[in-house]
This record gives C-alpha cells, sequence and structure tokens, in this order.
C-alpha cells in the first residue's frame, strides 16, 4: 500500500498506528503458497481498485484460488468474523488481486504487499501465505474489536494504512464474490448431491429405494428416485468421493465391501468396489477429513476405535487411528463444523448429547458439548444445509419429522422442521 512520506508516495506496509503496535501471534500452520517466477511482460484487465506496483512486471489478471483458500483457511482458524475475513479479502484482492506477488513496491512483497522493513517478518516468511494471512488476521481482528463501527474496508485500511483508504471498499463485492467460490471449492460437500454448496437430503426408503430431496431455499423440493436396491446396505453415505464438486454415494453391503456409486449428473454410476471388510464396522461415514477435495473414509470399528482412512485417489490407503472410545456412542458424524476446509467429527453420546471434537490437523481435540436431547432420535447427521461453509445439523425424531439445526458459531439456533415421513426410511443422510 502506498503512504505519503519522504522522497514522494512509497509502499508502506503498517508503518504506523494499530498495525504495527499488535505482536504478530504465533503462525497458523498450513502448507505454504509460493509464488512462482513471474512473466515479463504489462499487467492488463486488472479491475480498477488493484494498486498494480511499477516495479512489478506482470501481475495475474485473476486471482489465485491456491492463495485465497489459504488466507481464507488461516481467517477462519483464528476465530475471524466475517467482516474481519472480508478484510483480509479485500486487501488481498487490492495489494496483490490475490496473487503472492514476489515484487512490490520497494521491499513489499507477497499477498497483502507485506514489508520485512517494517516489522512483517523476512521475506521468506511474508511469501509464505499462511504466514502473512497469520499477520493480517492478528491485527484486523484487534482492530474490529477497538473500533466495531468500521467497514471492513475500513478495518484493512487500518491494518494496511494505505494512502488510498477507500479502494478496500472498493473491492467488497469482488471480494465477496471470491469467498463464496473458495467456501464451494473447499466444502466436502457432504449430502451435496446438486453441487451448489448447499447440502440436500438423501434417503432410503424401506423398499430400497434411494431418493434424493433437493434444499430448495432451507426446504427441500419433491423427492426422485436415484437407485434401487439398496435395502440390504449396512451403511450408506454421501459425499464428493471424485472432487467434481457434487456428492458421490458410498455405501457398505451386506458382504461387507464398501462401494462408490458416481454421481453422473443425473444419478448414479456402476459401483466401483473400493473397499472389503466393513462388515464388523459400528459406523462408516465419508468427508473430506484430508481438506484436499475429495472425501475420505472414517469408520468406528468393532472396538470402538476411530480410523481415517485417506482417499488415494484410486481407493483408500491405511488407516489412521485418531479416537478411541466410540463404541458407546450412538451417532457419529463427519462434515466441516468449523469451517476450515476439513472435516471435524461429531457424536451422540449414550446420554443424547451432541459433542464436536474439533479435528486439529493431526487428529481430533477435547470435545465440546453443542448439544443435548438427541437420544430418541433415530436419524442425526451433519452438512452444510445453509451453505455457509459450516455444517448443521439434521435430525430425524421419533415422529419422523425432519428437523434443521442452523450452527450458531458456538452452537445451535432455533430449529426448523424441514420435512416429515422419514420415520420409515432406512437411511437418511
Amino acid at each position: 500500500m502506498f503512504r505519503n512520506g519522504s522522497g514522494g508516495w512509497r509502499r508502506w506496509a503498517g508503518g504506523s498506528g494499530l498495525g504495527m503496535a499488535v505482536a504478530v501471534a504465533a503462525v497458523v500452520v498450513l502448507s505454504s503458497t509460493t509464488a512462482s517466477a513471474a512473466p515479463t511482460g504489462t499487467s492488463v484487465g486488472l479491475p480498477s481498485y488493484v494498486m498494480a506496483p511499477q516495479s512489478c512486471d506482470y501481475i495475474p489478471p485473476n486471482p489465485d484460488l491456491s492463495v485465497a483458500k489459504t488466507v481464507y483457511r488461516v481467517g477462519r482458524q483464528l476465530g475471524a468474523s466475517s467482516k474481519v475475513l472480508l478484510a483480509g479479502f479485500e486487501a488481498g484482492l487490492v495489494e496483490s488481486n490475490m496473487n503472492n506477488l514476489p515484487c512490490g513496491d520497494r521491499d513489499s512483497l507477497g499477498v497483502f504487499q507485506q514489508r520485512p522493513s517494517q516489522g512483517w517478518g523476512t521475506a521468506a516468511q511474508i511469501m509464505n501465505v499462511a504466514y502473512a494471512s497469520n499477520s493480517f488476521f492478528t491485527r484486523a481482528i484487534n482492530v474490529a474489536a477497538a473500533y466495531p463501527g468500521l467497514s471492513a474496508g475500513q478495518v484493512a485500511q487500518k491494518v494496511q494504512v494505505s494512502a488510498y483508504p477507500d479502494r478496500y471498499d472498493q473491492a467488497q463485492g469482488a471480494a465477496s464474490a471470491l469467498i463464496a467460490r473458495v467456501k464451494l471449492a473447499l466444502s466436502d460437500h457432504v449430502s451435496d448431491f446438486s453441487g451448489d454448496g448447499y447440502a440436500d437430503v438423501l434417503a432410503v426408503w424401506n423398499n430400497g429405494e434411494l431418493h434424493y430431496y433437493p434444499n430448495n431455499g432451507l426446504k427441500l423440493s419433491g423427492n426422485s428416485e436415484i437407485g434401487p436396491g439398496w435395502g440390504t446396505f449396512r451403511f450408506v453415505t454421501a459425499a464428493d468421493w471424485s472432487g467434481d464438486g457434487a456428492a458421490d454415494v458410498l455405501g457398505v453391503n451386506a458382504a461387507g465391501d464398501l462401494l462408490y456409486y458416481p454421481h453422473n449428473g443425473n444419478g448414479l454410476s456402476s459401483p466401483v468396489k473400493i473397499g472389503h471388510g466393513w462388515s464388523t464396522f459400528r459406523q462408516v461415514m465419508a468427508a473430506d477429513w484430508s481438506g484436499d477435495g475429495h472425501a475420505d473414509v472414517l469408520g468406528v470399528n468393532a472396538a470402538g476405535d476411530l480410523l481415517y482412512y485417506p482417499h488415494n485417489g484410486n481407493g483408500l490407503s491405511s488407516p489412521v487411528k485418531i479416537g478411541h472410545g466410540w463404541s458407546t456412542f450412538r451417532q457419529v458424524m463427519a462434515a466441516d463444523w468449523s469451517g476450515d476446509g476439513h472435516a471435524d467429527v461429531l457424536g451422540v453420546d449414550a446420554s443424547g448429547k451432541l459433542w464436536y471434537y474439533p479435528h486439529n490437523g493431526n487428529g481430533l481435540s477435547s470435545p465440546v458439548e453443542i448439544g443435548h436431547g438427541f437420544q430418541t432420535f433415530t436419524s442425526v447427521f451433519a452438512a452444510d444445509f445453509s451453505g455457509d461453509g459450516h455444517a448443521d445439523v439434521l435430525a430425524v425424531d421419533s415422529a419422523g419429522y425432519l428437523w434443521y439445526y442452523p450452527h450458531s458459531g458456538n452452537g445451535f439456533g432455533t430449529r426448523v422442521q424441514i420435512g416429515h415421513g422419514f420415520d420409515t426410511c432406512k437411511f437418511v443422510l
């Protein structure tokens, strides 16, 4: 960003004010995104809000989605509010068009054009998108708390200290659209059969037919049959195994084989066997544990161990134990409750309490109780029904009513009835 100093306008990253007064917190550990060598030539087609430092021979005309994903994940992991997250995306677009630039005015670098000489870290640290994002959001969170009346663009300005303070608010529309795009890209699409970023509902009727109920604005449209012969399956789950943005269906048949049924646009293609020996498992679910855009498989075995089977491209790799003591749980489900792009685990214990176990990178952190009274429900599952990037909870009560419990930050908002007649279904997902 540019600030008026000796010698005229120059790029200045947080040279004064609250931006430099706040110490940088520990960096969120994520794989770093590094910039490739910039091609020579001039930048064309850049939006008017982009700063476009003259010392950069080239700035890509489109945001780098991998950079945007990292910015989003770091913001979410640090607990950034929607406004602060928007501020980060506005700053990233204005400073670099959301690209990890290896150039900038004077010694400015990276997605936020931070300067080593102004205390933002070494050049290598600034070129690590996770580190740079941590630096920005740590400051922005404090700014938003100190000045609650500021807009997202004004929060960004407080951190960036730009000579062009209006640029950030000018980027609001583009930043909001990019956040929505990132949310969709990071969604594990649990039960999202339509691929629109909103979980749908699938159900196996007692006659063995698999039916699809589209999410139509937080309510369900009329159902359609997408496959017969599911009555003998031990488990059925839906998540994006193929990585194409729409949920596929996976199921464990009577023989204990794990089968993958690809979503083909209108229904399901012929199954592919991706595992065996699942007949003794107590629970089986599919969700994107690894955060790579492809659903993995998690299962609770007979001993009560929670195992993670990584998706390896063609099937499943050897399992990793990520928990134990799950044999007494009534229901276990996996979906992205935290909104960081990695599936977490939720479970209903024997007393009916609903617990959230955060994904901590290598396994599960200590649980947090987020609900109670679920012991009488015949089916409980987690998926992003609202489309906000955070899993909600849906549950079928003993009378067959389907309830939607919106994720409200730390727990649930007021539940909403979205269907009935599900008491005759063998599976609801």
